[in-house]
């Protein structure tokens, strides 16, 4: 399969060179051969020589490609871009979950009226498999409540702050050095990015079009070292939980600090981690762990996503446009 891709940052750099490293294992391992044919930057790269292209017209009216990547975030302009490459007859995995969630519903009818696929299984956990297992494998199950750390950012700074007594404008600064964090972290500190993902797991959870209007968002911004050093005496601590739950009159959605008890799922789930903890009506609590971030993490399921593609297995995750009744609006 010919690949192209949309976007070179640290999370392109590492899908590219993920695809390249495990070739010749998913040609041994699957009879799959992927090929990243073009790119596409802003300006000539020394890593991709010839493969990079700074126009999107070189990629869409390519013929020989079959799916294009999408990993340069932010709604435009990989929206129009996305549109293209449906209409053109690729298929998109992407990444990106800001577009996802807002222009999800679309994109998902784009590549339905043109027989082609949209996979997003990055967009949120980062390497976490969590969509496809909670669209199919628990499908025989009535999903009752979702929660989760959506942001390994927030719970990094909540981390410090509560391990290593630091204050919140330290950890921030911390974050930032080691890379987890953004020059602009305002996404993450506030609840938006986490706010992003509890959009898309509810929506596929419940087969409904679910948006940010619909979520209650508080961030870490107040959180203080006291509340910590309290919530630490009582055998407790306080991470960023995003839950959606179902309720015989609508759904409520929030993000925002909670204390959690030491017997709560997501209690030792420390630094740059995400967790998602689905609860169904026939399994009770499943939970879903691992890295949330990071070039290699989101590369797994990327590449995952385009294996499935390859090998006519990929399965199409969408959600209704029924705007569901939300509760405390």
């Amino acid at each position: 399969m010919k690949i192209a891709m949309l976007g070179f940052g640290s999370v392109g750099k590492g899908v590219y060179q993920a695809c390249l490293d495990h070739q010749m294992f998913y040609a041994s391992q699957y009879g799959v051969e992927l090929e990243v044919e073009k790119v596409l930057v802003r300006r000539p790269h020394p890593m991709l020589g010839e493969r990079g292209v700074t126009t999107f017209e070189a990629i869409v009216d390519d013929p020989e490609i079959e799916c294009v990547i999408e990993v340069m975030g932010g709604i435009q302009p990989a929206y129009s871009y996305i549109s293209r490459a449906l209409k053109a007859g690729k298929h998109v995995v992407s990444a990106n979950k800001d577009l996802v969630a807002e222009k999800g519903p679309e994109l998902f009818e784009i590549a339905r009226n043109h027989r082609v696929k949209f996979c997003f299984e990055a967009s949120v956990g980062g390497g976490i498999p969590v969509l496809y297992p909670l669209k199919s494998s628990l499908q025989a199950n009535r999903i009752e409540s979702l929660s989760g750390i959506l942001n390994g950012t927030s719970n990094y700074i909540l981390s410090r702050m509560q391990d290593d007594r630091l204050a919140f404008d330290e950890a921030l600064a911390q974050a930032q050095d080691l890379g987890y964090a953004e020059r602009d972290p305002s996404a993450d500190i506030s609840g938006l990015d986490a706010a992003r993902k509890l959009v898309i797991l509810a929506s596929l959870a419940w087969n409904k079009q679910f948006s940010l209007h619909h979520v209650r968002c508080q961030g870490i911004e107040t959180v203080r070292l006291d509340d910590l050093a309290e919530a630490k005496q009582q055998g407790e601590t306080i991470k960023l939980v995003a839950e959606a739950m179902q309720a015989s009159d609508g759904y409520r959605l929030s993000v925002g600090p909670k204390r959690i008890s030491s017997d709560h799922p997501l209690f030792m789930v420390s630094g740059v981690n995400n967790a998602v903890v689905v609860k169904g009506d026939l399994t009770g609590d499943v939970m879903f762990f691992g890295a949330g971030a990071g070039g290699q993490p989101t590369a797994s399921s990327v590449l995952s996503d385009v294996l499935n593609l390859a090998l006519n297995q990929a399965v199409q995750l969408t959600f209704s446009n029924e705007v569901p009744s939300v509760i405390g609006l």
